[in-house]
Formats: C-alpha cells, sequence, structure tokens
C-alpha cells in the first residue's frame, strides 16, 4: 500500500528529533539506513550509514526518499529506537525485530508467515499500516502502543496473534481482524495490568467467525486487563460464531458494541454491570440473528441505566439475560420484527428513557408493567401493529409518563392506544400525556384487546382539589377517602384503578406528595 502521499515528507533532520524526543538519549548513535549493497535485508552491515546492522542502543531509522522498495528483516535483528517512514518494511521468514525503546512507524510493515516477531519495550506510535499475516506482535512489560489519530492509521490481522504484555494500548484508528487472536501476559507468562483505549474515533472490528479477544492467556478469566471502549467495537463475521472477548474490566464510554451478519460477542467476564446486574452505560446493538451474551458475568441484565441503550433490530437479535430486566432508565428498542420476551421475577419499572416499539414488533411481559416515567413509543404502520399491543403485561399496566404513537398508513389514530399497552388479566391503568402522530385525533378514553380501560391521566395525578399543588389540602381530601369503594376506576383518590382507596393509593399519593405541576 502506496502511503507516501499520504503523510508529511519528514527531512532527516525532523526525524532525528522525533527520536530524540521519544528517546531522551541523545548519546545514542543514529544509524540510517541506506541500501548500499542494494539486496534490501536490514542484517546486512554494508547496507547501513555507520556501516553496521544497528545494535540494541542505536537510532535504526529509514526515511523517506530512502532508494529502496522494500526494507527486508529475515532474521534477528534489533535496535534502540525505529523509525520507520518507508512504505514497505518487510519482516519475514525468520524475522525477528526487537525495539528496546521507542518505535515511530509512518510508513507501512508487514509481516508474514509464522515465525516473524516484532518486539517492542518503548511506546510505538503507529501513524501508517502495521499489518500482520499469521505473525506475531507483541509489547513488553510497560510498554505502550499508540494508534494515531489520522486517517492513515490500520491495522490488519490476518491469522497470528497480538500480545500486550502491560503497558496501554491507544488506538485512534482502525483495526481489521480477519483471523487470528488478541492476547495480554502470553509473552512471559506474567499478568501485568494492561490498559487497551478504543478512543472515539477508533473501530476494532472482527471480519471473520469466531475470533478471540482474550487478556486472559487463553484462560477465560480476564486476566489483569481493562478494555475502555470510546468508540466502537464490533463482529460482523457471521457464521453464528461469537467472539469470545475476555476482558477483566469492561468500561463503555459513549462507545458503541455492536454484533451484526449472523455473529456474536460471548463475554467470558464481567462486562459493564454493576453488582446488582445493571446495565450501566454505552450503546448496545444486536442486529439481524446476530446477538449479544454475557456467559461470564453470572447474572442478568436487571436494570438498563439511564446512560445505556439496548437496540434488537432483527427477528431473533437477541441480548442474553436481558428478560430478567426489572428497572429501565435508558433505551430499550425493539424493532425488525423481533418479539420480546420478558419474564423476570419482580414487577417491571420503566423510571425514565424510552421503550421504542417499531412496526411488526412487540414486548411480552410476564410480569406488572408501571411506567413511572419516560416515553413509550410505538410506530404504527398496518393494522396488525394496533391490533398486537407493544407491551404486553400479565398484570396492571399504569402507565403514568409518555406515550407517542407514529401512526405511518395504519388505521386512524383514535383506535391505536389499543397497540401501546395491554394489560392481560383486563385489568387496565392510566397514562399521562400523549402525542399521536400521523392520522385522526385523540380520545380520552381506549380499551385493550382484553377489555382493560386505558384513561388519561388529569394533568397533575393526585392533585385532588386541582390547585397544581399536591399538599396537606389534597392530603385532607385523601383521608376522606381513605377505606371508600369507587364506583368507576381512577375515581377520586383510586389513584391505582383497582376500584378501592387503601394503602397501595397512599403509597403513590406519598410518592408525590410537595409536588407542584
Amino acid at each position: 500500500m502506496n502511503r507516501r502521499n499520504s503523510l508529511p515528507n519528514l527531512s532527516a533532520l525532523t526525524v532525528a528529533l522525533a527520536v530524540g524526543t521519544f528517546t531522551g538519549a541523545a548519546q545514542a548513535a543514529d544509524n540510517y539506513w541506506t541500501n548500499a549493497n542494494g539486496t534490501n535485508r536490514w542484517a546486512e552491515s554494508g547496507n547501513w550509514s555507520l556501516g553496521r546492522v544497528p545494535n540494541s542502543t542505536d537510532n535504526a531509522i529509514i526515511a523517506w526518499g530512502t532508494n529502496t522498495t522494500s526494507v527486508i528483516i529475515d532474521a534477528f535483528c534489533q535496535c534502540g529506537t525505529f523509525t520507520n517512514m518507508n512504505n514497505q518494511t518487510l519482516i519475514s521468514g525468520n524475522g525477528y525485530l526487537r525495539v528496546h525503546q521507542s518505535a515511530v512507524i509512518g510508513g507501512g510493515l508487514f509481516m508474514y508467515g509464522t515465525t516473524p516477531i516484532l518486539e517492542t519495550y518503548g511506546t510505538t506510535n503507529l501513524l501508517g499500516d502495521l499489518q500482520l499475516y499469521k505473525a506475531t506482535f507483541r509489547t513488553a512489560a510497560g510498554a505502550n502502543l499508540v494508534f494515531e489519530s489520522n486517517s492513515v492509521a490500520t491495522f490488519v490481522l490476518n491469522g497470528g496473534g497480538v500480545n500486550f504484555e502491560g503497558g496501554s494500548v491507544t488506538n485512534w484508528g482502525t483495526w481489521n481482524v480477519n483471523s487470528g487472536s488478541f492476547g495480554v501476559g502470553n509473552f512471559n507468562d506474567a499478568d501485568p495490568l494492561t490498559v487497551i483505549d478504543n478512543r472515539l474515533t477508533g473501530r476494532i472490528t472482527f471480519n471473520a467467525p469466531g475470533g478471540v479477544f482474550d487478556p486472559s492467556s487463553g484462560n477465560h478469566n480476564g486476566g489483569n486487563s481493562v478494555l475502555i471502549n470510546r468508540g466502537v467495537f464490533e463482529a460482523i463475521g457471521g457464521g453464528n460464531n461469537p467472539v469470545e472477548a475476555d476482558v477483566q474490566y469492561w468500561v463503555l464510554d459513549l462507545g458503541t458494541t455492536r454484533a451484526r451478519n449472523n455473529s456474536g460477542f460471548d463475554f467470558k467476564s464481567p462486562v459493564n454491570l454493576d453488582a446488582n446486574g445493571g446495565l450501566d452505560r454505552g450503546a448496545w446493538i444486536m442486529e439481524d440473528t446476530s446477538y449479544i451474551a454475557f456467559a461470564g458475568a453470572g447474572r442478568y441484565v436487571t436494570e438498563i441505566g439511564a446512560g445505556a441503550s439496548v437496540w434488537m433490530n432483527g427477528p431473533n437479535a437477541h441480548m442474553y439475560g436481558i428478560d430478567q430486566v426489572t428497572s429501565i432508565r435508558g433505551l430499550l428498542s425493539v424493532s425488525g420484527g423481533r418479539q420480546l420476551l420478558l419474564q423476570p421475577l419482580a414487577p417491571v419499572t420503566q423510571h425514565s428513557g424510552k421503550v421504542y416499539v417499531g412496526t411488526g414488533s412487540a414486548i411480552t411481559l410476564w410480569q406488572t408493567f408501571t411506567q413511572a416515567g419516560g416515553t413509550i413509543q410505538r410506530e404504527v404502520t398496518t393494522p396488525a401493529d394496533a391490533a398486537t399491543p407493544a407491551i404486553a403485561a400479565s398484570n396492571v399496566a399504569n402507565v403514568y409518563g409518555h406515550v407517542q404513537i407514529d401512526v405511518n398508513g395504519g388505521p386512524n389514530a383514535v383506535n391505536t392506544l389499543y397497540a401501546v399497552v395491554s394489560a392481560g388479566w383486563g385489568v387496565g391503568g392510566q397514562f399521562g400525556s400523549y402525542l399521536i402522530s400521523g392520522a385522526g385525533g385523540p380520545a380520552t378514553d381506549f380499551y385493550t384487546n382484553n377489555d382493560a380501560m386505558l384513561r388519561v391521566a388529569p394533568p397533575c395525578p393526585c392533585d385532588l382539589n386541582a390547585d397544581a399543588r399536591i399538599d396537606t389540602a389534597d392530603l385532607v381530601i385523601f383521608l376522606g377517602q381513605f377505606g371508600s369503594n369507587k364506583p368507576a376506576r381512577f375515581d377520586g383518590a383510586d389513584f391505582n384503578g383497582d376500584l378501592t382507596v387503601d394503602t397501595a393509593d397512599l403509597v403513590i399519593f406519598l410518592g408525590r406528595f410537595g409536588i407542584a405541576c
């Protein structure tokens, strides 16, 4: 790959200054590649400016403009620092390059075969291409690897492996894993702390079935490693063969984890789940028939946190363990014909955020559902959408938040709340504000397919004297009705619609006490 025109033309002085900056060792000798012998081989002394092959302290410099098409490393070679601005530096055969200090790879570095090894002990800055074909790249304990933030920096792995032995790896560019594996701790069988930071522009893509991202030397215990994903971490290889991702500590900072094309991620260690099973942050996207599994976490997903979003866009797209969720504060999106079954052991509450159900999709809930806040958004495109509730709960469905119905060619909107939420045992609830867009007009009372009425909640629920405040005046009215039976659901202080004013209604009232509407 010719990158000569896409990178700055660095002079020898610039390269020398760069080497000095990274090493801080002015006494090291600068040994420039000349290819005077015309053989292109690193291991020949006649190809270097000092008349000898670089030693463990030399600054080995392959600058722009060197009269060669490639630099071939086919034996054990070493240097103090390594600056490569050549497009075609090649490690092949029995090639082994050990960099004792720092490295700057601004051109292309290609490694072919099962034997070649690139081993670095200092900070390696990658500005160009690093491609491995069944070869090995590894960093020693405490070394740092930086994939620089420009469009040129790419990493391709075709077989072989990458071993990170402590230190940090910072990626601003693109990694394409076509086969092979990532590991930490395989170099010296040590287990140092390794931090892999996939930055905002970073993308790590597994393009083939299977694959391993295993910082635990194959032991699937997570190793002593941290992966911070701010960019994209995705599996698209297909073959119904998941990528095994085993990281001891996984942090999603506005990053995206995505599986598509019949692929998947099988996380062997606790991944972004807190002690109670909360999915704290990040976007988790599953498309078509792909999935994400938290096999090693040993616990279910019990909450979608305010900073997290879960997207299941496909008939069989799935996140294993999500069927036990009881708390929604972020985004739960179900579309593409996905029929999601939730069967948790406790009632489900939507505290905030959004539950989106697209056309042809639905959520069946074997529990009580309460929407304390947030939005339920339902897309209605066909009559079948209106005939299928977005959320079919098996018990009381109290909807106090916002309901949005997007009618795109379906039936008249006055019939479409039927498609939002259904109480399976014929017991309904009430909902707060609503928006019906696309067709028809609103109504104030709606019925589900089980004759359970859903009623528009008053503008200020629990405000019994209609003064836009829930205070002691409302408490006096409530106590006057306490213990009574009501002729109609939601009449007066019957806040939960069970025809009786009791302690359950008191709990609702106290939860809103002191609010000004």
